[in-house]
Parts: C-alpha cells; sequence; structure tokens
C-alpha cells in the first residue's frame, strides 16, 4: 500500500525559502501532528503540500496522485484535492 502523504525535499515559497529540504513519509490509519514553535512554517507546510503556494522544488503524493509542488499541473492538484480536507484557523486565511 502506498503511503498516505509522501512529501520529497520539499522547499519553499518560490519566492522566498522559509522551508528547505523536507521530506516525509506518512501512513495510513494514524494521527499525525505537526507541531512547531509560532512563525515556523506550519501553515505554509500545508498551503504548499496542498498546492496554494508555489515551491521552488520537491513531490508531493497523496495516495497515488502526485504533483510536481514547483510547477504543478491543475488536474494532478484536482486528484490531490479530492483526498486531503483541511480547515486553516483564521490567521492562515490572511
Amino acid at each position: 500500500m502506498p503511503p498516505a502523504l509522501e512529501v520529497r525535499d520539499l522547499t519553499g515559497p518560490a519566492q522566498s525559502p522559509v522551508l528547505r529540504d523536507v521530506s516525509l513519509h506518512v501512513r495510513h490509519g494514524g494521527v499525525h501532528v505537526v507541531l512547531a514553535p509560532m512563525h515556523s512554517g506550519k501553515s505554509l507546510l500545508l498551503r504548499l503540500l496542498l498546492g496554494l503556494e508555489r515551491a521552488q522544488r520537491g513531490t508531493v503524493s497523496v495516495d497515488d496522485a502526485t504533483f510536481d509542488a514547483a510547477n504543478p499541473d491543475e488536474n494532478d492538484l484536482r486528484r490531490v484535492h479530492r483526498r486531503v480536507g483541511v480547515m486553516f484557523d483564521s490567521s492562515a486565511l490572511v
């Protein structure tokens, strides 16, 4: 079974990287937490994973849907968006 989420060498955002070479592998069936200090890039990581922000480089895979985070294809993003649900808090919507 493919991982639920796999990220390889994600660096971004494109204009001025905050996150550099982030890689992770998340299996199905668990509860996962991204825990870090304020202003360290947690919401940015989610925005890059969803293709809401463009990365400098890296790939994101959700189940069998993969996209190039630096140059996402709209069809690939749609396949990812069908599999992922995210609710941002009010500060991330600005």
